[in-house]
C-alpha cells in the first residue's frame, strides 16, 4: 500500500504523469473484505490533505480502466467539496463527480449521472473506503462499486504538465535531405534541446538533429544530412517544463512520417555526336541511376518504338533508335519514371541535335 499527498514539488505518479501540484491516495483492496485499517486511515489523511490548487482529477484501477477529468475551475471545486465533506454532484464534460456520505464517512464516484452509495456497474468509478466496518464494497473502478475484483484503486488530483497542441514536419514528402518541424505547445514551455529528439526510419540513420529555435510555446527544428526512405521524428516524454515546474508531454509523441525521395537522375546523349543526318536512324542514349520507364521526346513528342523502354535488374541504360524526320535543329529530352522505392520521376536536360541532309542518292 502507498499513500502520498505531494505538493509544491516535481514529481511523477506512474509512468505517465509528471505534475507540478499532486496529491494522492493509493491503497490495494480485496475482494468481499472490508477496507483495511491503513486503507482507512490513509483515506482520511488524504482528505485532509486536499489544500493544492487542481485541474485534473484521475480514478485509475490496476486491473486497467482509468478515467481523467480536467477543468480549470471545476476540478478545484470537486477538491474542496471531498476535503469538507461537502455533498455535491459537479458536472465536468459529459461526467458527474458525486461527493457524498456512505456508511461512515465520505466517498467519491465519477460516472455518466449523479450516483453516492449506490452498487453500480460499467462506466463508474468509486472510492468509498469509509463504508461501514465489515461492509466490502470499498468502491471499484467501470466494472462494479460493489462486489468488486481485488485491484489497487488510485485517486489524484494535479495540474498537468505541458502538452503539445501540435507536432508537425512542413511536409510528409520531400526529395530534400533537409526536414523541418514545427512544435507547438499548449503553455510556455523551457528546456527544449535536441537531445529531446529521438529518430527512426529506413532513412534516418544519417539524420543529424539540429538544436530547436524558438520560445515560449512555439518551437522549430530542423533534420539535415537525411537519406532516402521514412524518417520518424519523435519528442520523449517530460522533456519541458512549464511556469509551475511540470514536466510533459506526458508521453513520447511522434511527428507524421516523412518520406524522402531521391531524384532521379538522368544523361542524354546521341551516340556519334550530336550532328546526325535527315532520316537515317541514330541511337539516343538516356543513363540512369534508377531503373524504371524511360521514354523519349523529340520536339516536345514521343518518339515512336521506343517511348517507353523498360530497364530492369542492373541496367542503367535505355537505348532509343531514332530517325530524324525534320531538318535543322531538334531538342531532346527523356523521363525516368522510376520502378524503384525512394526515387521520384525525373526529366533529362535538353540537348539539340543538328540535323543535316544526307549526302548522296536515294
Amino acid at each position: 500500500m502507498i499513500f502520498a499527498v505531494l505538493l509544491g514539488s516535481m514529481v511523477a505518479v506512474g509512468a505517465e504523469e509528471a505534475r507540478a501540484t499532486t496529491t494522492t491516495y493509493t491503497a490495494s483492496f480485496t475482494a468481499n473484505t472490508q477496507a483495511s485499517a491503513t486503507a482507512i486511515s490513509d483515506w482520511n489523511t488524504f482528505i485532509s490533505g486536499l489544500t493544492g490548487t487542481y485541474t485534473a482529477v484521475k480514478i485509475s484501477s490496476s486491473l486497467g480502466p482509468s478515467i481523467t477529468l480536467t477543468h480549470a475551475s471545476l476540478v478545484q471545486t470537486v477538491a474542496n467539496n471531498l476535503k469538507n465533506s461537502l455533498a455535491s454532484n459537479t458536472t465536468i464534460g459529459s461526467s458527474i463527480v458525486s461527493i457524498g456520505n456512505c456508511g461512515s464517512g465520505i466517498e467519491i464516484t465519477i460516472g455518466p449521472a449523479n450516483s453516492t452509495c449506490q452498487c453500480v456497474s460499467t462506466g463508474y468509478f468509486t472510492l468509498r473506503p469509509l463504508i461501514n466496518a465489515g461492509n466490502p464494497n470499498w468502491g471499484g473502478a467501470n466494472t462494479g462499486t460493489c462486489y468488486a475484483s481485488t485491484q489497487t484503486l488510485t485517486l489524484s488530483f494535479y495540474v498537468p504538465g505541458p502538452g503539445l497542441t501540435s507536432f508537425a514536419p512542413t511536409s510528409i514528402t520531400s526529395n530534400s535531405t533537409t526536414l523541418t518541424y514545427n512544435l507547438v505547445f499548449d503553455v510556455s514551455v523551457t528546456g527544449l534541446v535536441t537531445g529531446d529528439f529521438t529518430k527512426s526510419g529506413t532513412g534516418a540513420s544519417s539524420c543529424s538533429v539540429g538544436t530547436p529555435s524558438g520560445s515560449g510555446t512555439t518551437y522549430q527544428i530542423l533534420l539535415t544530412g537525411c537519406s532516402p526512405g521514412t524518417v520518424i521524428l519523435t519528442l520523449l516524454a517530460n522533456s519541458v517544463v512549464d511556469g509551475s515546474s511540470g514536466q510533459g508531454p506526458p508521453s513520447d509523441t511522434a511527428a507524421a512520417t516523412v518520406t524522402i525521395s531521391q531524384p532521379v537522375t538522368i544523361t542524354l546523349t546521341i551516340v556519334g555526336g550530336n550532328s546526325v543526318l535527315y532520316n537515317t536512324p541514330v541511337t539516343v542514349r538516356a543513363t540512369v541511376n534508377a531503373i524504371g520507364k524511360i521514354t523519349f521526346y523529340a520536339n516536345g513528342k514521343k518518339i515512336p518504338k521506343c517511348s517507353p523502354i523498360v530497364i530492369t535488374g542492373v541496367a542503367t541504360e535505355a537505348n532509343c533508335s531514332w530517325k530524324p524526320n525534320v531538318r535543322n535543329q531538334i531538342s531532346l529530352y527523356a523521363v525516368d519514371v522510376p520502378s524503384v522505392a525512394n526515387f521520384m520521376t525525373g526529366q533529362s536536360p535538353t540537348i539539340l541535335a543538328s540535323v543535316k541532309p544526307r549526302v548522296g542518292t536515294r
